[in-house]
């Protein structure tokens, strides 16, 4: 692929410098390489949740329906990159909608935590990872 270089505009309206091949287009990220070991693909771990944060959450889960929902949008507005909260969040939604898109913003969220901590578009995120649990819950959510 030939490095030819134009212009795109991002979400934020900003026009920024993009590498494009000969037709114009971005590469994919499939185009990027991956990195395999003997191991397999790598893993990419969160890092955990603060545990006032996860017993403030437990906490929240504990009350009565009605005030449970309220407890836990509190939690998540005061802590909004907590993705523990949006699973948290969408499990206490009133309908699918509302579920649908706190697990859709906890979903977004978790992808950035996940490229800041070396994601490259593939790997393993495990469960067993105790930082990854908010992430993919809200993936099971959706």
């Amino acid at each position: 692929m030939a490095s030819i270089g134009g212009w795109g505009r991002s979400v934020d309206g900003v026009d920024r410098r993009v590498d494009t091949d000969a037709d114009g287009y971005a590469p994919a990220m499939t185009d990027l390489p991956v990195q395999l070991t003997a191991q397999g693909p790598p893993s990419t771990v969160l890092p955990p949740e603060s545990q006032s944060l996860l017993d403030a959450l437990d906490e929240a889960l504990t009350g009565q329906a009605d005030s449970r929902r309220t407890a836990v949008a509190a939690l998540v507005a005061a802590n909004p990159r907590s993705l523990a909260g949006w699973r948290a969040l969408g499990d206490c939604g009133r309908d699918d909608i509302e579920r649908y898109a706190a697990y859709r913003v906890g979903y977004h969220r978790g992808l950035d935590a996940l490229r800041a901590n070396g994601w490259t578009g593939s790997g393993y995120v495990r469960w067993s990872d105790s930082g990854n649990r908010g992430l993919l819950g809200c993936m099971r959510g959706l």
